[in-house]
């Protein structure tokens, strides 16, 4: 009986087991050590991509759970900020503020509605510019009359007030 010859057994004629396009060795059958070890680097091989797909499923089965997680806290947030927008505006609304100024700090409502001051001065009683002003600084021997230095003289001296809360004389 010939060595690797299975059929022979049964009295079967031997067959060659190449694939097709394969030169057939000389006993005319292919070694079935080296077939064995194609088929189990092909079992391997089918058996890595198929952990790896399997893995990377899991992997996005995680994913869209943590993404279905963070938009309920998303929603959750959103939620909270519109009640706090909702809170702010009825603590800024202006009935509150104006009842909270009466009953807590003694606010009155005046009798007669404000009146407009005058805060130009006719140009007659506005003072003469001497001097020249570089880079909003006045230089020396210019006269002081926009409204950040109203209440001081050309001199840099505060002005007599004489009550007058404005800075107006």
């Amino acid at each position: 009986m010939a060595r690797g010859a299975v059929g022979e057994a049964y009295g079967e004629p031997l067959r060659s087991t190449a694939a097709a396009g394969e030169p057939v060795p000389e006993g005319g059958v292919v070694r079935p050590f080296l077939r064995r070890w194609v088929t189990a680097a092909m079992l391997f091989v089918a058996a890595v991509l198929a952990t790896l797909y399997i893995a990377n499923a899991i992997a996005v089965n995680d994913l869209l759970g943590t993404i279905s997680s963070l938009e309920t806290e998303h929603d959750a947030v959103r939620n909270d900020n519109a009640q706090l927008r909702a809170e702010l505006l009825r603590l800024m609304s202006v009935d509150r503020v104006t009842s909270l100024a009466s009953s807590r700090l003694g606010m009155v409502q005046p009798a007669m509605p404000p009146q407009e001051l005058g805060t130009q001065m006719p140009a007659a009683a506005q003072p003469a510019r001497t001097g020249t002003v570089q880079d909003g600084i006045p230089q020396a021997g210019s006269a002081r009359t926009d409204s950040t230095h109203a209440g001081s003289t050309a001199g840099g001296a505060p002005a007599a007030n004489n009550g007058n809360a404005s800075g107006v004389r």
